[in-house]
């Protein structure tokens, strides 16, 4: 009887741990096709989706880095895109900074190998840029005294 009961509390436990609330949202704030780089959890427990899409093809293609931030439970809050220099830039990394504000790392597709640093505010709205010629970023993070680590 004992083995039964605590048969039935485990499976129940299993169940109950299962049965959490999920979602799926769709978003396409913008013309074209998009890729995603990266989502990361805020501190407000939204999430932030960074990534670019295009649109056009051969001479005509644009290429335009986006960040899009949500609520806890995947609403939209905002959406902003950035046609920053020539229209190839592709968003790859991004952390949240100390002010909830972001820094994106991009590459730019047209010159074919600048690397583009920018910093957003807490509601995605430009605040500066700096570009690195001759640079590629494959990572970025945060580190502890709230400084940045990019290494490529």
């Amino acid at each position: 009887m004992k083995i039964r009961i605590t048969l039935f509390l485990l499976l129940f436990i299993c169940f109950s741990l299962v049965a959490q609330d999920t979602w799926l949202m769709t978003y396409y704030p913008f013309a074209g096709s998009y890729y995603v780089s990266e989502i990361i959890v805020c501190t407000d427990s939204g999430y932030v989706i960074n990534g670019y899409y295009s649109n056009g093809s051969g001479e005509d293609l644009v290429i335009v880095g986006f960040v899009l931030k949500t609520d806890p439970e995947g609403n939209m809050l905002w959406a902003q895109n950035y046609n920053i220099t020539t229209g190839l830039w592709e968003h790859h990394y991004i952390v949240e900074t100390e002010d909830n504000g972001f820094i994106i790392t991009g590459y730019n597709y047209g010159s074919g190998s600048d690397m583009e640093l920018t910093k957003l505010d807490s509601e995605g709205n430009f605040v500066w840029e700096d570009v690195f010629e001759n640079y590629s970023v494959f990572c970025l993070d945060k580190t502890s005294d709230g400084n940045l680590l990019a290494a490529g």
